[in-house]
């Protein structure tokens, strides 16, 4: 990303751009935020400082100035996958949670997200999820049916259906730069359902276990099932509200 920066602020000349999102931008803690500027945009950075793992790495996010943009939750610099969500503030105080995620190959330990997501979720804001998951979704193995499958207890959903990776074409990859959202619609959640669901809990497996994290874990688990179940969510409607919302304010 560095040594491309000056052709990226050409590039961005030349389009009409509010957020840009960077998966792997090889920034380290040297580099000063005045030379990866661009011109009527605020930077947030996340870079890699895993002394372990010093190549590569890094996220960051550009956003116009005249959006309001807060950092909300980040990978910590000794975890594998890294990611960074930051809030952004619409007109009639509308809220996104924008997030972009770089998982280095062969990794597939993705609990830190989850767990960030799962915090973020209390704000019922809208969630928008970028970047590069090292994942081939035309070719789904155990690992990525194990992240979709947790993306689903949250609402979240991948909508990236066309390869995005062609470095090799007679294996193209999807969900580089794939996106992930949802907009939950809780004024119309299934009320009979909801109860009905619960009345049904098996709440002795709460019981049986000894540990604190594991009951917390098991109550969290529920609640994510059981929203997934009741709670309607809108796809494709509300997002695009939201973005144009940023682009007046």
């Amino acid at each position: 990303m560095k040594k491309n920066l000056d052709d990226f602020r050409i590039l961005i000349k030349n389009v009409n751009v509010h957020i840009i999102a960077v998966s792997e931008t090889w920034f380290k803690p040297h580099h000063n935020s005045n030379a990866l500027n661009i011109p009527g945009f605020s930077l947030y950075r996340h870079d890699r400082n895993n002394l372990s793992r010093c190549r590569g790495g890094g996220i960051a996010f550009y956003v116009k100035d005249n959006i309001k943009a807060k950092v909300v939750s980040k990978s910590r610099h000794n975890g594998l996958t890294e990611f960074m969500f930051l809030e952004l503030s619409g007109m009639n105080n509308q809220k996104l949670i924008f997030g972009v995620v770089y998982n280095p190959p062969n990794t597939s330990n993705f609990q830190p997200l989850l767990n960030s997501i799962n915090n973020l979720m209390s704000t019922r804001s809208d969630i928008l999820i970028v970047g590069d998951f090292n994942s081939n979704m035309l070719n789904q193995s155990p690992s990525t049916k194990r992240l979709l499958h947790e993306f689903s207890m949250f609402g979240l959903e991948c909508h990236q259906s066309e390869p995005t990776n062609f470095s090799n074409i007679a294996n193209p990859k999807t969900c580089n730069n794939d996106i992930v959202k949802t907009y939950l619609d809780y004024k119309n959640v299934d009320e009979n359902l909801l109860l009905q669901a619960i009345s049904l809990q098996n709440w002795d497996e709460l019981y049986k276990l000894s540990a604190i994290d594991d009951q917390i874990k098991l109550i969290n688990n529920f609640i994510n099932e059981l929203m997934s179940q009741v709670v309607p969510f809108d796809k494709l409607n509300q997002l695009p509200k939201l973005l144009s919302s940023f682009k007046q304010s």
